[in-house]
């Protein structure tokens, strides 16, 4: 009887401990295996089974097929692992892995086994362990290297520093932006890289209610050779593990101010010459149907500076004959198949009555396509040109001055060059008129010569031979110089006959 309550004693104690074993695997998030060296073969908890998926006594492993479980990058470090176990090299170990599941998922498994019985050689016969899911543990960490990357190759310098201000820890970049390698960076405090903080105002600030908030401003910072540059600081305090930290985003602004110092300076370039040249500027928000007009616009239309104007205030400044060709020009400016560019040249009346010439400019920006389209903004510039168009005025006249005077003087070198062919005419008819004088008076010679010489028929006779042979030789040279002219061969024709003539008279004479 004894015996048999002591058997009964230790069964029940032995369940009480299982139960114990049991339900601390269970709250540890564990699984239980025992696997037999020499066959091979393993018997898992109903944990075991879980964590892959399986209920209880639905998974049956060995150690070859358990093998085969495990993910392929893995294989080689657990295959290793458990064949020194069954070799006796090694006694325990602990693994992490990953194992895949029912539904083919991978799952990270921390692994911690023991050899705990071998035979009569030393030989290893069973091995027991744990298997527990740090599936979500891995990921966390996974999150935690991806921060730790991204925190270490960011842009933007990251410093961490504690109560008395010296840093804790500093990114690559913080390293570059300040010339420092990060050991020596980590000896230093932030008064040493920032001209604008002292310790005491640190330690000021650290001891009140700003080093549990938040600041974002604007500083500057030293790097090691002493060059000072300008930065953004975004900073934040936070208290972890019993202590309070502060870290700071700063980023090197070198170049956005430079950018905004040109900017600016084109921006007051750009408002200089809208001062000097007198442009004015519009901008309509044809959404909210706001319109803002310069000062130098405002000045142009008369307007006072603070008039509250609108577009039909600007409609009644255009002249009557001018309204309806600009709101045209507005109407295809805004039109489906405008391009948005508008330009326009008309008169504006402002309220004194002055008339003036301006030139409008403008830009507009829409939303949506085709007919659905609607016009968004429009930007634009006025100049005025009342001294261009009267120049253009004056050069007209001008022109219409000069286009009349051409007109007159033309008429008069018409009548000129008229009165120029008729005197013309009347010297050539007085010419021929002298030349025939000249060539009577040439025969008149001959004749008195010839008169003179009658009393002697033989010396009459000499007289004519040799008048003509003197005018026939000259009729000669002209013939063979080619000037022979029409005039000159009458000439001769006229004297020839004349002295024919005259010979047969004198002939006669003297046969009588």
């Amino acid at each position: 009887m004894r015996e048999n309550r002591r058997r009964r004693d230790a069964e029940t104690a032995l369940r009480n401990n299982e139960e114990r074993l049991r339900l601390a695997l269970v709250a540890g998030n564990l699984g239980f295996y025992d696997l037999d060296l020499g066959t091979g073969e393993a018997l898992i908890s109903a944990e075991y089974a879980g964590m892959l998926g399986y209920a209880a006594g639905e998974l049956e492993l060995y150690a070859a097929n358990w093998l085969e479980r495990v993910h392929p990058d893995d294989r080689d470090v657990a295959g290793r692992t458990l064949h020194e176990c069954i070799a006796g090299t090694r006694t325990e170990y602990e693994l992490e892995y990953r194992l895949q599941t029912r539904s083919g998922e991978w799952r990270w498994i921390q692994s911690v086994g023991r050899v705990v019985a071998c035979d009569g050689q030393g030989r290893p016969l069973r091995l027991l362990g744990t298997h527990a899911d740090i599936s979500a543990r891995k990921q966390s960490e996974e999150m935690l290297e991806l921060t730790s990357l991204s925190v270490e190759h960011a842009s933007d310098a990251i410093f961490w520093l504690d109560r008395d201000g010296g840093f804790v820890h500093a990114n690559d970049q913080a390293c570059r932006s300040l010339g420092y390698t990060r050991e020596q960076l980590l000896r230093l405090h932030l008064w040493d890289v920032d001209p604008d903080t002292s310790e005491a105002g640190w330690r000021e600030s650290a001891q009140g209610s700003e080093l549990a908030g938040s600041l974002r401003n604007g500083t500057r910072h030293r790097r090691k050779d002493g060059s000072i540059f300008p930065v953004e600081a975004s900073s934040r305090s936070i208290a972890f593990g019993g202590r309070v930290y502060g870290f700071a985003f700063v980023r090197d602004v070198s170049e956005r101010r430079r950018a905004e110092e040109a900017v600016q300076q084109s921006e007051e370039r750009l408002r200089q010459a809208i001062r000097v040249s007198g442009i004015g500027i519009f901008d309509h928000d044809h959404r909210a149907d706001t319109i803002y007009w310069s000062p130098e616009l405002r000045a142009m239309f008369g307007w006072g500076a603070d008039e509250p104007r609108s577009i039909d205030s600007f409609i009644e400044l255009i002249h009557p004959d001018d309204r309806e060709a600009v709101l045209a020009a507005i109407q295809r400016t805004h039109g489906a198949n405008g391009d948005g560019q508008y330009e326009a040249e008309y008169r504006i009346a402002d309220p004194s009555g002055v008339v003036r010439w301006v030139l409008a400019m403008g830009q507009t920006s829409f939303a949506g396509e085709g007919g659905s389209r609607q016009p968004l903004r429009t930007v634009g510039a006025t100049l005025e040109i009342t001294a261009r168009k009267q120049a253009e005025e004056a050069l007209r006249r001008a022109n219409e001055e000069l286009d009349e005077r051409v007109r007159l003087r033309t008429e008069e070198l018409a009548t000129s060059n008229a009165q120029l062919r008729e005197t013309l005419d009347t010297l050539r008819r007085a010419q021929e008129e002298l030349i025939r004088s000249e060539k009577l008076a040439s025969l008149g010679s001959l004749v008195a010569g010839v008169a003179h010489e009658m009393g002697t028929p033989l010396g009459n006779s000499l007289m004519v031979a040799t008048t003509l042979s003197d005018r026939t030789r000259k009729f000669s040279q002209l013939a063979e110089g080619a000037s022979l002219s029409r005039t000159a061969l009458r000439d001769y024709v006229a004297v020839a006959m004349q002295a024919s003539t005259f010979s047969s008279a004198t002939s006669c004479r003297r046969t009588t």
